[in-house]
């Protein structure tokens, strides 16, 4: 008995030890990936460097064992776990030659059913019509690099509001607030109708302004709100052209009742501790 205890436990030992050493390489690999895509110099080059590194990580992170490890040594990656441990967003993205960008990234989590589902991203933002009425799944994402995630509830589903920032091109940048849920195969969706903006109902939110401006977007805990700069043009004949908005030192809100993001204009936050945050994921172009 004895014996076969003490087997047991090298056996398990053997095999936690044989996991850990693959997740370390696993590790190693994605960070010379992502080494070589930082140093890339051509858009051909980036290509193919990410190409590599996202198939290979979608093979590492087929294993649901990855689910419980952590990435946070990797370079110029965002890793943003849900405040609800219900799932974990991995985000990054390539910055080409013409001043544009392209977004990557997978989901990981568990559906209703407590199976593992691993799903990829694909960044469709430059084919999408609309895309604040747009209801947009997996394969057809508005890519952005997310940096804060807000849990919310609807009539008991679940829903997540993304904040996310796009480097759009030369001339302006866009910050995006995303709506995602989950069906019940624990496939992700993007979009939901939950905004009320002004005169007009979205389902996400995109505000695009001057690449010389920084944007405030972020919640306040104190407030309950989703709090941010609002933008204007210098003056009025520039109306619409939002390569030259900015913050003009008045702040905007949406505020969540009754399953609604209704919009709060002209908010005060001289007493609350709203910061100018530029969220660490912008390090992460290549």
């Amino acid at each position: 008995m004895i014996k076969f205890v003490l087997s047991l436990f090298l056996l398990i030992l053997f095999v936690n030890f044989s996991y850990a050493t693959d997740n370390q390489e696993a590790k190693r690999q994605m960070r010379v990936y992502l080494q070589d895509l930082f140093k890339s110099t051509s858009d051909a080059e980036k290509d193919s460097v990410n190409r590599l590194f996202l198939n290979y990580m979608k093979e590492t992170l087929s294993n649901q064992e990855t689910f419980a490890q952590t990435f946070d040594s990797l370079p110029h990656i965002g890793v943003l776990m849900a405040p609800d441990d219900k799932f974990r967003i991995f985000n990054w993205n390539i910055q080409y030659s013409n001043g544009t960008y392209k977004y990557f990234g997978f989901i990981q989590n568990y559906n209703e059913k407590g199976a593992y589902v691993l799903t990829q991203l694909t960044d469709r933002s430059d084919e999408i019509s609309d895309p604040e009425t747009a209801q947009l799944a997996p394969e057809n994402w508005f890519g952005a690099l997310y940096y804060e995630i807000i849990p919310f509830k609807d009539d008991e589903n679940d829903y997540y509001a993304l904040l996310g920032w796009d480097g759009n091109n030369d001339f302006s940048k866009k910050k995006i607030i995303e709506i995602m849920y989950f069906n019940k195969s624990g496939i992700s969706k993007f979009g939901k109708a939950v905004f009320k903006m002004e005169n007009k109902r979205c389902k996400r939110v995109i505000f695009e302004y001057s690449y010389l401006a920084n944007m405030m977007l972020t919640y306040n805990r104190n407030l309950k709100m989703i709090v941010f700069d609002h933008l204007a043009p210098p003056k009025p004949s520039l109306t619409g052209n939002f390569k030259f908005y900015g913050p003009d030192f008045t702040h905007d809100g949406l505020k969540f009742s009754k399953g609604k993001w209704v919009l709060v204009p002209n908010l005060d936050v001289r007493n609350q501790k709203v910061k100018k945050d530029k969220p660490k994921k912008l390090s992460l172009t290549f």
